[in-house]
């Protein structure tokens, strides 16, 4: 049987319930002692299942082994920020064979390891891998939208007469073309 880190899975003594059972090791089991305990290996183990004839005295013994695959190594990254001047992020994932990003929004493929983000408000992107051996894991990254400036002329609407002049003060950027 084959599992993936983290996982487990139902390992199998079938032979009736006339019989005792026993599990070795006992580690990562639910129960060394019942006929099909599940598994929860964090390597690769292998178990061996004593099965036990009170009546006939007789004792048959198994092996039982469960292969435990890595999960991939999945990581996430972005280009940069969005802003007015760069309406697109390019995120990347890397570690694993196939990909899903999650949430679509503003995403222009989200089954690629490379979409182009362009979302409208500031969005955490997840996005699983799954390897060859079909384990996943899972990695974020924010796609930060900066809003554009409020910018405010004070006064607002000043009342001069022909000829005068008045100081006209901009506030809520940091650069200003008159």
């Amino acid at each position: 049987k084959t599992i993936c880190n983290k996982d487990s899975v139902q390992i199998d003594g079938n032979n009736g319930s006339a019989y005792a059972y026993s599990w070795s090791p006992g580690t990562s089991l639910t129960s060394a002692i019942i006929r099909n305990p599940i598994a929860y290996p964090q390597v690769t183990t292998t178990y061996t299942l004593k099965v036990s004839d009170a009546v006939c005295l007789y004792d048959s013994t198994f092996l039982v082994r469960v292969v435990v695959n890595p999960l991939p190594a999945v990581k996430a990254s972005r280009s940069k920020d969005i802003d007015c001047s760069n309406p697109t992020s390019n995120l990347t994932a890397t570690g694993a064979s196939g990909y899903q990003w999650l949430p679509l929004n503003g995403l222009d493929n989200n089954t690629i390891p490379n979409p182009v983000a362009s979302p409208s408000t500031t969005t955490k992107y997840i996005v699983t891998g799954t390897d060859a051996n079909g384990c996943t894991a899972t990695a974020s990254k924010t796609v930060t939208v900066n809003p554009l400036p409020t910018v405010a002329i004070n006064p607002a609407s000043p009342t001069i007469c022909d000829g005068a002049s008045a100081t006209l003060t901009a506030s809520g950027a940091t650069n200003y073309t008159w």
